[in-house]
């Protein structure tokens, strides 16, 4: 039976990170018809209602320290988010998938700053040989085009990265369905604030058909399948093997953006991809393996 549980969350992982990197071209569309701070709120405000009524009982009996965690992560999300969104009105959808991945590099230095976690040379090392990545993706065959798009790229992942990591503080402290509504409701009212004063609403008369399907599919199978597919599958996958899958989501999304936005990749930028993601995956396997000294002490 435990064996059928392992197997049945190996496919569901696999199933998010497929969701996942589908949401890369998905977002590509959602620009096309919706400013940052409203994509946002759209996005995580329909998740944040639907999955606050499959879990009511979690809001009504919720103590203030969940809400107040909450409420600083969807702080970050908002942040985030809009950076990853106007990155995406600039960069390909493929491209952006692998500037984001670099969170994954970007989190032990972020860990070492808020939780005073030990830095290890080798989180040096592979971030460095990201950087690399990034270098040759960026490089236009004369000259090294870091613009306005990668820029936004990088920043959103930073903030992606110290999004996990006030996750992982505060996460052991709070109850886990309740703080997750808490960050898909506080940033969705925040941002619709926001974009009430600083964006023009979205023309939902005029609007094409893949705006709105970006959006659905961002709202509904981003924001709801995948978080209770991930929350299952993680009481019976390690951390580190979820790790290993989910950071695959850079490739299906290249794929993917190839195939739905006519994405077109050269072989520098493949060869720029392909280091991103060999630093990446160095960074997870190293992780397994200090898990397994731990577990081994």
């Amino acid at each position: 039976m435990m064996k059928n549980k392992v197997i049945f969350s190996d496919v569901a992982l696999m199933i998010v990170s497929l969701i996942w990197g589908l949401g890369y071209p998905m977002t590509k569309w959602a620009t096309q018809g919706f400013e940052p701070f409203y994509e946002t709120g759209v996005r995580f405000g329909i998740p944040g209602i639907i999955l606050g009524i499959l879990f009511v009982k979690k809001i009504i009996h919720m103590d203030f320290a969940t809400f107040r965690a909450g409420l600083l992560v969807g702080v970050v999300i908002v942040i985030g988010n809009v950076l990853q969104f106007a990155s995406m009105k600039q960069v390909s959808a493929g491209k952006e998938s692998f500037l984001i991945a670099t969170y994954i590099l970007m989190t032990p230095f972020v860990a070492r700053l808020i939780s005073k976690e030990a830095l290890q040379w080798k989180s040096i090392l592979f971030c460095l040989l990201a950087v690399l990545g990034i270098g040759i993706l960026c490089f236009d065959g004369s000259t090294m085009h870091l613009g306005l798009g990668e820029i936004e790229g990088l920043l959103g992942a930073l903030c992606f990265a110290i999004e996990i990591t006030l996750i992982g503080k505060c996460v052991k402290e709070v109850e886990p369905m309740g703080f997750v509504i808490i960050q898909m409701l506080s940033s969705s009212v925040i941002s619709f604030v926001i974009a009430l004063f600083v964006e023009e609403a979205p023309d939902f008369r005029n609007m094409q058909i893949q705006p709105l399907i970006g959006i659905a599919y961002l709202s509904i199978l981003n924001g709801v399948v995948t978080r209770l597919l991930q929350n299952y599958a993680q009481k019976y996958a390690t951390s580190s093997h979820a790790s290993v899958v989910l950071a695959t989501e850079c490739l299906i999304a290249a794929v993917s953006s190839a195939l739905l936005t006519d994405e077109v990749f050269t072989v520098r930028m493949i060869i720029g991809c392909a280091i991103i993601f060999a630093a990446t995956m160095l960074a997870v396997w190293d992780q397994i393996r200090t898990e397994q000294r731990r577990d081994n002490l």
